[in-house]
């Protein structure tokens, strides 16, 4: 944050037009030379470290959850392979068309994605710890996905009918929905539920 406020008084100081989307401010000030050819390779090198090793742990990550987790082939190398070689392709494509469809700033988009994809982890935590009560496993899964999809039409529902645009309090509606959700289909713990 504290960059992001220097590089923007540093562009007016010099005069120069700050962009429309403030992720741009860096690559902005890098690329026209405002910081100057020291500070514009330390960067580079910076941003290219940061970006590999993120994702990088997060290839890893899902290359391992597949062979190991789905397929149950940890010793597969071929497989191994292939699979980081899909996950790195589908990376590029979900980077290529978040760019292609996101209107917002990065870290905006990712608040408003998490409001989706932690709801559900929300609300199932919630109702671990504060609900007494034992749910139907089976319903648990369809409950998480369907909590996103209901919270989604809730919010173009919202957007149409009066104007108003859910932001971040999507993550609490999120888990308030799956919350509700886990509720309707648990009984409480002295009665045993069969899967």
């Amino acid at each position: 944050m504290v960059l992001g406020i220097l590089l923007i008084c540093a562009f007016n100081t010099k005069g120069i037009a700050i962009p429309d989307k403030f992720d741009n401010l860096l690559i902005e000030a890098i690329s026209n030379g405002t910081l100057g050819i020291s500070a514009k390779i330390f960067f580079i090198i910076g941003i290219v470290s940061a970006a590999f090793s993120s994702a990088d742990s997060s290839l890893t990550a899902l290359t391992t959850t597949y062979c190991v987790d789905i397929k149950e082939k940890s010793s597969d190398v071929r497989l191994r392979k292939n699979t980081h070689a899909m996950m790195a392709i589908l990376f590029a494509l979900a980077v290529l068309i978040f760019n292609y469809f996101n209107s917002t700033s990065l870290i905006d988009a990712i608040f408003i994605l998490c409001g989706y994809t932690y709801g559900p982890l929300l609300g199932l935590f919630s109702f671990a710890i504060l609900g007494r009560r034992t749910v139907m496993d089976r319903a648990t899964p369809y409950i998480a996905m369907l909590s996103p999809v209901a919270c989604f039409v809730i919010s173009q529902l919202t957007l149409k009918l009066f104007g108003s645009k859910f932001g971040y309090e999507l993550l609490l509606l999120n888990g308030a929905l799956t919350f509700t959700g886990l509720y309707a289909f648990s009984v409480k713990k002295s009665v045993s539920l069969e899967s």
